[in-house]
């Protein structure tokens, strides 16, 4: 009689008491993470590209440094990447400015647009 090889966990019958040993959950929350973090990194060097773009055009630090402020203050009001910003964000980001605590003059705004 042949010997036969001693049985090896992947010749076990699929359980669901296999299943419930991954985390599903644990894993999804993971590659969310990763994903916000890629997204993140992505949005941050378009901004670095955007603020080198105006260097190039020999804009004043101090402007460049004021729009970078400005374009990151927008993303974090709208809570999304650039690549989902949209016409109705900035309405409501500007509508934010002209009647917050310190509401801008109209002139200031035009400024920002």
């Amino acid at each position: 009689m042949a010997a036969t090889a001693p049985p090896t966990p992947y010749d076990a019958p699929v359980t669901s008491a296999v299943f419930a040993t991954v985390n599903l959950n644990g894993l999804s929350r993971d590659l969310d993470r990763l994903a916000h973090a890629a997204h993140r990194i992505a949005s941050d060097e378009m901004v670095e590209g955007w603020t080198r773009q105006r260097h190039s055009r020999m804009l004043r630090d101090t402007t460049i440094g004021e729009r970078a402020r400005l374009v990151r203050r927008f993303a974090e009001f709208t809570g999304r990447y650039p690549w989902q910003w949209a016409p109705s964000g900035v309405e409501a980001f500007i509508s934010e400015l002209r009647s917050g605590s310190k509401p801008v003059n109209a002139d200031a705004v035009r400024c920002r647009e």
